[in-house]
């Protein structure tokens, strides 16, 4: 699967270095990471099993407080690690989030992590919806217009999706 996402986002000619795949608990095995960082860059969760030593930490030496978008408060603390045989940056909190890039914040972290949620967020909105489905035109060299209406479509259901008050 990793590879397919490559290979397309290399068709519509984005770097993959510039790139940071968010990986959710289940997926970051030693060598999925090491796929992953050989192509771009990593933010994903340690399982408790193999950091069990961080939830030790007290709470006092949090450095780091802010408000989410869902109105809730987050504590992280920032630390580095060697784990999946590569050093990483924690984002401490409720969950030990990672990442490989040294210019991220403690907050950026933490929030790309909880960034995987949006789409299960998007989905549930979605449901029961009205929504209007039109069946794919299509059209060779352009040399029909109707087949804008589906990518118009498409267009008009993302924007729907992204702006409603979460």
């Amino acid at each position: 699967m990793f590879d397919s996402i490559c290979k397309r986002v290399e068709e519509i000619e984005i770097p993959l270095k510039e790139m940071t795949i968010v990986f959710d608990r289940g997926m970051d095995s030693t060598d999925n990471i090491k796929q992953v960082l050989d192509k771009m860059h990593v933010v994903g969760a340690l399982p408790s099993s193999i950091c069990k030593d961080l939830y030790q930490i007290p709470l006092s030496d949090y450095e780091e407080e802010w408000e989410n978008g869902k109105k809730n408060k987050v504590k992280a603390h920032l630390i580095k690690g060697t784990w999946y045989e590569k050093e990483f940056l924690l984002g401490m909190g409720k969950t030990v989030a990672f990442n490989d890039k040294e210019e991220f914040t403690t907050k950026e972290i933490v929030e790309m992590y909880d960034s995987r949620n949006m789409i299960e967020d998007d989905m549930k909105w979605l449901k029961d919806k009205l929504l209007i489905p039109i069946k794919p035109v299509y059209a060779r060299k352009g040399k029909d217009k109707s087949s804008c209406v589906s990518l118009c479509n498409g267009a008009t259901t993302l924007q729907l999706s992204t702006s409603f008050d979460r």
